[in-house]
C-alpha cells in the first residue's frame, strides 16, 4: 500500500517513448516537449480545507514542472499537488481528447 501526502497526488506520466515524424523519422522522449498529461495512480485524502475531487485513473493534465519526477520499475511518475492540477476527469472526456 502507498500513501501520499493528503494534498498530493501520484501521477503516471502518459508519453510515448517515441514519436514518427511525416518523413519516417523516430523522436526520442528526451528531446520532445515536457509530459503535461498523467494518470492518477494513488492519490491523497484531502484535508478539510483541500477537497481532491479527482479519483484514481482519472486523466488530468498538469504544468509541464509540476511536482517531482520519481522512476520506479521503470515507470515515470510524479507527486503533485492538487493545486498543481489543471483538470482532470475520466478517460473518455472529450475535453482530454478521449486518452
Amino acid at each position: 500500500m502507498v500513501i501520499v501526502n493528503p494534498t498530493k497526488c501520484l501521477i503516471e506520466d502518459i508519453a510515448e517513448s517515441k514519436e514518427k515524424t511525416a518523413g519516417g523519422i523516430y523522436i526520442p522522449a528526451s528531446v520532445k516537449a515536457p509530459t503535461m498529461q498523467g494518470k492518477i495512480v494513488v492519490k491523497g485524502d484531502g484535508t478539510k480545507e483541500i477537497e481532491i475531487k479527482y479519483k484514481v485513473g482519472d486523466i488530468v493534465l498538469f504544468h509541464p514542472n509540476a511536482g517531482t519526477k520519481l522512476m520506479w520499475k521503470d515507470k515515470e511518475y510524479r507527486l503533485v499537488d492538487v493545486a498543481e492540477v489543471f483538470l482532470g476527469g475520466d478517460k473518455s472526456d472529450i475535453f482530454l481528447g478521449g486518452v
